[in-house]
């Protein structure tokens, strides 16, 4: 996962890219999965997203989602966490940070 840009300025948007691969036993297979997207700052969770329908298909995929931060967002470090849980019950989580500053 990469979220992009790093710095960005109160009321941007921040871009993440998930790319995931998934070879199911059976080839035509899609899985439907829970998607949970949390902002942190300073630990705090500002925004969350949840979608209850993903669908994980077989092959290589790219996924890109975005955030619009409010335009009076504090500035600081944020962090962007993903978490799904896979056919196997395994959960995954990936988590990237990026700054909000008035410079970006």
């Amino acid at each position: 996962m990469e979220v992009v840009p790093e710095r960005t300025k109160p009321g941007g948007r921040v871009n993440y890219r998930l790319i995931y691969v998934m070879c199911p036993v059976k080839p035509s297979e899609v899985i439907k999965t829970s998607l949970s997207r949390k902002m942190l700052f300073k630990g705090q969770q500002v925004a969350s997203s949840i979608n209850d329908a993903f669908e994980l298909k077989p092959g290589r995929w790219v996924v890109d989602s975005f955030f619009t931060l409010p335009a009076n967002s504090p500035r600081g470090v944020y962090a962007l966490e993903v978490s799904f849980d896979a056919p196997s019950g395994q959960a995954h989580k990936k988590v990237r940070s990026f700054i909000v500053a008035n410079d970006a």
